[in-house]
């Protein structure tokens, strides 16, 4: 399963981990915001 070796596994991170970091973080504002938004609706 390991596809990368370690040093280049590191330097992936190092050079996507922000725009990953930026992509999963707007998904999971954007889910918890409707998610609380239709809550408060419904009850």
């Amino acid at each position: 399963r390991k596809r990368f070796s370690e040093r280049q596994a590191e330097q992936w991170w190092a050079e996507n981990r922000a725009r990953v970091y930026e992509q999963y973080n707007v998904r999971m504002v954007e889910k918890s915001s409707i998610g609380v938004g239709h809550d408060d609706a419904s009850h």
